[in-house]
């Protein structure tokens, strides 16, 4: 759980949709108000065999592979 007392930024390599509704939930319960959610196509790491890695180091399913979120990112608030 993410635990700021004015600014929350977590990221975190994407498991599930699961996964992302317990953090953005936890986030919640501590009071912090969910700015944004965004998913990424990239990640930091080889999670998978099949990921190839960019020119910039990021790792990418290949081209003509379904897109699918590899990390995700959230900006969070403490509430007034």
């Amino acid at each position: 759980m993410c635990q700021a007392s004015a600014f929350c930024a977590c990221g975190a390599t994407w498991a599930s949709a699961a996964g992302a509704a317990r953090t953005l939930a936890e986030l919640a319960q501590a009071g912090l108000r969910i700015e944004f959610l965004h998913e990424h196509a990239a990640t930091f790491f080889q999670r998978y065999p099949m990921l190839e890695r960019s020119r910039n180091g990021e790792y990418r399913f290949p081209a003509g592979h379904p897109r699918i979120p590899l990390m995700y990112s959230i900006r969070a608030i403490k509430s007034a």
